[in-house]
């Protein structure tokens, strides 16, 4: 898939965790789940230096520097941690900089081992935000296994499962790329307006007494 097409996905599935987990949150809660699943449904990506998430991260790098920023990060972090002894996360987050900036794309960060080690980070960084990035996370992995070529879900076996193995390859960037970009806008569109609608009405009954 594309990466816009992970990231409305991404932010789908945080739409649906957001209504799902806790019908009573405020919508600012709603709303970091939402951002936080999409952010990380770009994150797998991160092996390719052309990818949505590196441009954001480093918009003023040529490709063939992006690699080697990213790995150099990821050793501050970990020194930082030895050194200054920052909180555990920290040196799994450089630990993951580290394995995936120069790895092979579609390699360590698409597989269920990247996938545990990513949503414990952000479990250990903050228990809040651990259930956005499992989705979002999630939703790039299972997005990537429709397409034709797969992804090494038992990583560092290099065999790769998807709906190729059923004997259906759907390219990146074709129809149905396309169609699940636009039905998952749609969809975030439609339940964050809920959202907000849901919200209006709680604080207009609460003025009249009617609510809390």
């Amino acid at each position: 898939m594309t990466g816009k097409t992970h990231l409305a996905l991404g932010l789908v599935s945080g739409a649906v965790t957001a209504t799902a987990i806790d019908p009573a949150q405020s919508l600012n809660e709603a709303t970091v789940t939402i951002l936080v699943s999409g952010t990380a449904a770009l994150l797998p990506d991160i092996d390719d230096d052309n990818s949505t998430v590196n441009k954001i991260l480093f918009p003023f790098l040529p490709e063939g520097l992006r690699s080697w920023v990213l790995a150099a990060l990821g050793g501050l972090v970990v020194l930082f941690f030895i050194l200054r002894d920052w909180p555990l996360w920290t040196l799994l987050a450089g630990i993951y900089a580290l394995c995936v900036a120069f790895a092979d794309h579609r390699g360590f960060s698409h597989s269920l081992l990247a996938f545990v080690f990513v949503v414990w980070t952000s479990y250990l960084a903050s228990p809040m935000i651990a259930p956005a990035v499992a989705v979002g996370y999630g939703s790039h992995l299972l997005a990537d296994a429709v397409t034709a070529g797969g992804i090494p879900l038992f990583w560092p076996w290099s065999k790769r499962f998807g709906l190729r193995n059923l004997g259906l390859k759907i390219p990146t960037g074709g129809g149905v790329d396309r169609w699940f970009y636009k039905v998952s806008l749609m969809g975030t569109g439609v339940i964050f307006t809920y959202l907000v609608y849901r919200r209006v009405m709680e604080e207009g009954l609460a003025a009249f007494g009617l609510f809390g």
